[in-house]
């Protein structure tokens, strides 16, 4: 019944193609969460380094959100930031 999203910090690698990130973003909508701010930087010629700010409704929300974006295609890994 909660009404308030919280701020979570997430690191992904993901693959440099196209559709990437868009399947990232499909991955966290889907799942009902809200992408607040997102970077990104280039870690090698086939992989980018991917900085996502989210809301999430909870902790395990969050890990839910975490292990439904390591089964994507397209993402290597994927850990939540702390701090």
């Amino acid at each position: 019944d909660n009404k308030e999203r919280f701020p979570a910090r997430i690191s992904l690698t993901a693959i440099n193609a196209p559709g990437s990130l868009a399947e990232i973003a499909t991955v966290i909508a889907t799942h009902d969460a809200n992408i607040h701010t997102l970077s990104m930087g280039r870690t090698a010629p086939d992989f980018t380094e991917i900085i996502i700010d989210l809301e999430v409704w909870d902790l395990k929300h969050l890990n839910r959100l975490i292990s439904q974006l390591k089964e994507a295609s397209s993402v290597s890994e994927v850990q939540r930031v702390n701090g």
